[in-house]
C-alpha cells in the first residue's frame, strides 16, 4: 500500500526517512567509495519514486559517478572504484533486460533465490576482468563459492541479525546471534575448502597500458548504445583489447615496491 496525503498525493515522509537512514549508514560505514555509489543511487532511487518516475537506471549509476569523481578525481584509478561501478553497470543491465524480457516468475522465494545466484554470477564476470588486471590474478571457482555463500547471508545470517537485535530487549538476543554463528561458520568453511584447491586461483600476466581503458570503452558502447549493428564497435573494442592482453609480454625480472631496504 502506498500512504497519501490529505489532497490525495503520495505521502513522501517515508521514503525520506529511509533517505536519513542511508545518510547514517554512509557516515557509520566509513564513507567509501562504493558506500558513496550505493548512497547516491539510493537517493536517485527515493527520488524518482517519490516523483512517480523510473526509480533505478544507469543516469542514477552515471550522476554517483559524476559526484564521486568530481569530490575525489583520483578515485578512477582505484579498483574499488572500478570494480564498484563495473559490477553495478552489470546488474542494472541485466536486470533491466530480465525484466523487459518477462524472465519474471510469480513466487516471491524463488525470485529472490534466483536474483541472489544471477547477481552473484554477473557481478563476478563485470569485476573479473578489473581484478585480473589489478591484482594479477583471477578466481577460478569463486562464482561456486559465492553461489553456496552469497544465499546463506541473505537468507540466514542478516534475517538472524535482525532477529537477535529484536529481542535483545527481551534479553533473547543469544537465539538469533547462534544462527548468525551458524551462518558464518557455514561461510568460512566454504571459502576455506574451496581455497585449498590447486585451481582455485590462476596467475594472470599483466597487460599493457591501454588494455583497461580500450576493455572498459567496448563495453559500455555495447551497453549504452541501443541499437544492434552500432554495438559491433564495441565488440570490436573489447576483442582488440583481449588480443593486446594476449600477445603482451611477460617480463623477465619482477621488483617489488614493498622489498627489504637494504
Amino acid at each position: 500500500f502506498q500512504l497519501v496525503t490529505s489532497d490525495g498525493t503520495p505521502d513522501p515522509s517515508p521514503r525520506l526517512g529511509r533517505f536519513w537512514r542511508g545518510v547514517a549508514y554512509l557516515g557509520l560505514s566509513g564513507n567509501s567509495i562504493a558506500t558513496q555509489r550505493a548512497f547516491v543511487m539510493i537517493a536517485c532511487f527515493f527520488g524518482g519514486v517519490i516523483l512517480s518516475r523510473r526509480a533505478l537506471t544507469l543516469r542514477s549509476l552515471a550522476l554517483a559517478a559524476l559526484i564521486i569523481l568530481a569530490l575525489r578525481p583520483e578515485a578512477l584509478y582505484s579498483p574499488g572504484f572500478q570494480m564498484s561501478f563495473a559490477a553495478t553497470i552489470a546488474l542494472v543491465s541485466v536486470f533491466d533486460f530480465i525484466t523487459r524480457r518477462g524472465w519474471v516468475s510469480s513466487g516471491l522465494v524463488l525470485n529472490y533465490i534466483t536474483g541472489a545466484i544471477v547477481s552473484s554470477v554477473v557481478a563476478g564476470l563485470a569485476t573479473a576482468p578489473i581484478a585480473a588486471i589489478h591484482f594479477n590474478q583471477i578466481s577460478q571457482i569463486g562464482y561456486i563459492a559465492n553461489l553456496l555463500a552469497v544465499l546463506v547471508m541473505a537468507l540466514i545470517v542478516a534475517p538472524a541479525a535482525v532477529i537477535a537485535l529484536a529481542m535483545s530487549p527481551l534479553h533473547l538476543a543469544p537465539v538469533g546471534f547462534w544462527f548468525v554463528d551458524l551462518g558464518l561458520t557455514w561461510i568460512q568453511f566454504v571459502a576455506g575448502y574451496l581455497a585449498n584447491f590447486d585451481l582455485a586461483v590462476r596467475m594472470i600476466k599483466t597487460p599493457m597500458h591501454g588494455v583497461l581503458p580500450l576493455f572498459s570503452f567496448g563495453v559500455l558502447w555495447c551497453v549504452l548504445w541501443s541499437g544492434k549493428y552500432g554495438k559491433s564497435i564495441g565488440s570490436v573494442a573489447v576483442c582488440l583489447a583481449l588480443g593486446m592482453w594476449a600477445t603482451t609480454q611477460r617480463p623477465e625480472i619482477l621488483i617489488a615496491d614493498h622489498g627489504p631496504c637494504p
